[in-house]
């Protein structure tokens, strides 16, 4: 059956990431403090929902292996959140390996040393054999991803050290029982019946003279029952002979049980007994763990009848020292100046923060840049402006109704991101925009503790960018090195020419794969929507401001992971393809498009994180707007009729200075200069106001209209409008205001964003083909409706006016032949395609 003396090294050294807990002979599993006992516990539905199945070591003496290879997965289960079978083989190697023997079966002790100096693969890696083979060598594979599990943080925990001499004590039974009761099994190494006999599924008792040394089996439960002897009977799997996975008598346990060992994961669970709200109290604080993304899903408020524990504190900017009569609470911040919040020293978790400040009101938010040192580290924890990492992307506030983050339509930031830290936090804010100062009302509320709950992994934030997005690749969102859980993204894009630009698959590459785990369907689709975006937010995602389709519009989006982290042990990788199309489906369809992309990742993970962006200086990650400020060009301005341009301020503190034109004269005009310095197609915007005293306007640029501006709204608002695309040379240029009812004008700037060169396909492929059958289709189905047939060619489809005689031809303009066979119309490409349609609905 194998070997089951579990040998315990005082001098075996301590792993980076496996730790052997001690002190070796302590009788206590875990849990900290008393526990109603629990009359049964079974988790072998929780093996069945990992998919981890019973093995069988066949003739070899493995069994120890097989029982401590049962803990480990089980435990590394809980912390990835999906069952990966591991190899017994690797691990029966890997002792052999450590100890430097070439035996079949090792002791508990021994397979542990193997899996500290080695991990355990994947079971796919490394397959059980028949029979042993003391000369059997892991592949390089196996060797590799059997560092995955060195990176969990597993820790392995004594119930009972070897001793045949004697079993279990009240105390120890006791323990085992409180440990499958915290919802972790037991490997158990015991003396064995020589002949082992069951009844009704339960292992029978046998004398000492008649039991050998040994057999190792796996504790999966218990249930009291005071007709068996002991009082009740443990729960087994058992890796041995056609594989009874029975049952065992307390009473056998204490008389036999040579020895005990549990498996924990920095997933460790509170105990199934304790009460829900200690239990809700422990994920919290943990803010990371396996099963703190569960909270929202169970009872948030049932946690409140709870005994306090920590002490909550709180920095702010209230106004020292006159706390209780003044009401300045606020840091102001000069450019380029920078704000180090007191030190919140740990331990400790931050559960709140709060900002708002005047950079909202000129849609600067991402003019301040937020960073969080954790512990002392050199390199920032969270990384990214104020406004993306509250998903007010670009600067723009915008209304978020999650439940993480909240946005004000004014600019209120908060957050509820649990951020825990052993040592210390640094929260950091500077004021980058070197023209303007910023006023910040900032609350940080945190909770002191006595310690964190063991292998508490970190939250972690990082902005990137790029201006336009590269050619040739797909955009990256996060690169991240370690073991945790991904939780959320925003993304942020400006469009750099007219169509839909969210065509473009999330891919989720987990653990170093090279085909990704996780494959999107659509930009809109990861963020869970469809058809496009439109404004919208919720819970868990949302679209807080999307302004259109066309060259200049912009938007963000975010998507946070809660419900359902993404989890990796090694490392993850996420990208989403920049595809999309043009306005024209037909001229240009699932395109790698240049458009303006920012996003922020959001992670939890245990260690120092992977580097792999950095927050650019404020005039790099602004998307290139060129602002012509109207004021700065007020000298110039010229109106016809009797009223003249003048400057007013707008907004709070008057923030927004405006060029107002009080005009009440139709057929008034006023003109206004401005300059760029290279030739080049333009984005154009135009800020202002609208409302109910201002009217409508034909626009110009050089005298060419480019938009009509009705500037009546029933209530005083901000005017952002887009004009287009217009084609400016070098030089001095003019904006023209022509009034159509004779009413006022308040105007601030001229938003300027040069575009790359668009995306083109000028082979069109099947992607625009597509189109065209579409187009066809749908008025087959029309026609069909109308007449209870289908027509006899596409000439009868373009004479009955339900089709243009676009779809005469195909995505690259050659003529189609159609003819009618029976039921259905068929049409052929010169392009190689042919297709049939019975016009029974309006796609095929």
């Amino acid at each position: 059956m194998g070997r089951t003396r579990s040998r315990l090294s005082a001098a075996m050294p301590l792993a980076l990431f496996i730790v052997l807990h001690g002190p070796p002979a302590h009788a206590d599993g875990p849990g900290d403090g008393p526990h109603v006992a629990a009359t049964s516990v079974d988790l072998r539905p929780e093996f069945g929902r990992y998919h981890l199945t019973t093995r069988r070591q066949g003739h070899r003496g493995t069994c120890s292996a097989f029982a401590l290879t049962g803990a480990i997965e089980f435990a590394a289960a809980r912390q990835r959140g999906e069952g990966i079978p591991l190899s017994v083989e690797f691990l029966n190697w890997a002792s052999n390996r450590e100890v430097g023997a070439k035996e079949d079966g090792g002791f508990f002790s021994d397979l542990w040393k193997g899996a500290q100096a080695h991990g355990v693969c994947p079971e796919s890696d490394m397959p059980y054999a028949a029979t042993f083979d003391p000369g059997i060598r892991p592949g390089e594979p196996a060797l590799k991803n059997a560092q995955a599990l060195k990176e969990l943080g597993l820790r392995l925990h004594w119930i009972k050290e070897w001793d045949p001499r004697k079993g279990l004590n009240d105390a120890q039974l006791a323990a085992v029982k409180r440990t499958l009761r915290d919802g972790w099994p037991v490997s158990g190494g015991f003396l064995w019946p020589k002949e082992e006999r069951w009844d009704g599924g339960v292992l029978r008792m046998a004398p000492r003279d008649a039991v050998r040394d040994g057999h190792s089996v796996l504790l999966v439960g218990y249930r009291d029952d005071a007709s068996r002897p002991g009082g009740g009977v443990f729960l087994i799997r058992n890796s041995a002979g056609p594989g009874v996975d029975g049952m065992m008598t307390f009473a056998y346990a204490k008389e036999y049980m040579n020895d005990a060992v549990w498996v924990e994961s920095r997933a460790r669970r509170a105990a199934a007994d304790d009460a829900p709200a200690k239990r809700d109290a422990q994920l919290a604080r943990s803010a990371g763990g396996p099963q703190a993304a569960d909270l929202p899903s169970r009872d948030i408020l049932g946690g409140l009848a709870a005994p306090p524990e920590g002490r909550s504190r709180r920095v702010s900017s209230n106004e020292q020292p006159r706390w209780g009569d003044g009401n300045m609470d606020m840091t102001w911040l000069q450019p380029g100046q920078v704000l180090e919040l007191p030190l919140l020293e740990g331990p400790g978790v931050i559960t709140h923060m709060w900002f708002t400040s005047h950079a909202g009101r000129v849609i600067e938010l991402n003019a301040l840049s937020l960073r969080i040192y954790w512990d002392g580290r050199k390199e920032p924890g969270v990384e990214a402006p104020l406004g993306d990492f509250f998903a007010a992307g670009q600067g723009r506030p915008a209304p978020v109704e999650s439940i993480p983050v909240q946005v004000s339509p004014t600019g209120s930031l908060t957050c509820f991101w649990k951020m825990p830290f052993e040592k210390s936090a640094r929260i950091v804010i500077a004021n980058d925009n070197p023209d303007r100062g910023a006023g910040l009302y900032w609350q940080v509320d945190w909770t002191r503790l006595d310690a964190l709950p063991p292998g508490t992994s970190y939250f972690h934030a990082q902005y990137r960018r790029e201006y336009p997005a590269a050619v040739g690749h797909d955009y990256l969102i996060a690169d991240l090195a370690g073991s945790g859980k991904y939780v959320g993204t925003v993304l942020s894009v400006t469009l750099a020419q007219d169509g839909w630009f969210g065509e473009g698959d999330d891919f989720f590459f987990i653990d170093g794969e090279s085909v990704p785990g996780l494959q999107g369907t659509g930009s809109e689709d990861y963020f869970n929507d469809a058809w496009g975006f439109r404004p919208r937010t919720g819970p868990w995602f949302g679209q807080p401001r999307w302004q259109g389709d066309r060259a200049g519009d912009s938007g963000v989006a975010y998507r946070w992971h809660v419900p359902d982290p993404v989890h990796f042990a090694k490392s993850l990788r996420l990208t989403i393809e920049h595809k999309g199309n043009y306005e024209d489906d037909l001229q240009g369809f699932y395109l790698e498009r240049p458009d303006f992309l920012s996003s922020v990742a959001f992670w939890y993970q245990a260690g120092e994180p992977k580097r792999f962006a950095s927050l650019p200086p404020w005039n790099e990650r602004r998307v290139p707007w060129r602002h012509e400020h109207f004021v700065r060009a007020f000298r110039e301005a010229r109106a016809t009729g009797t009223a003249k341009p003048e400057i007013r301020t707008e907004g709070m503190f008057g923030a927004r200075p405006l060029l107002a034109w009080p005009n009440r004269e139709p057929g008034a005009r006023l003109t206004i200069p401005f300059a760029v310095a290279e030739d080049g197609r333009y984005a154009a915007r135009l800020s202002g106001m609208q409302g109910p005293e201002y009217g409508k306007y034909e626009i110009l640029v050089d005298g060419k209209r480019v938009a009509d501006a009705d500037l009546r709204s029933p209530g005083d608002d901000e005017l952002d409008l887009l004009l287009g695309t217009v084609e400016l040379t070098a030089g001095k240029h003019q904006i023209a205001f022509l009034s159509e009812d004779g009413r006022p004008l308040a105007v601030e700037m001229l938003r300027l964003l040069k575009l790359p060169p668009p995306a083109t396909r000028p082979v069109k492929t099947h992607n625009e083909a597509h189109f065209v059958r579409l187009g066809i289709g749908r008025a087959i189905y029309a026609y069909r409706l109308a007449f209870d047939r289908v027509p006899e060619s596409l000439d009868e489809l373009v004479r009955s006016g339900l089709m243009p005689d676009r779809f005469l031809r195909d995505e690259n303009e050659k003529p189609l032949k159609s003819r009618r066979e029976g039921g259905h119309l068929v049409v052929e490409s010169p392009g190689g395609w042919t297709h049939r349609w019975q016009g029974l609905d309006p796609r095929r």
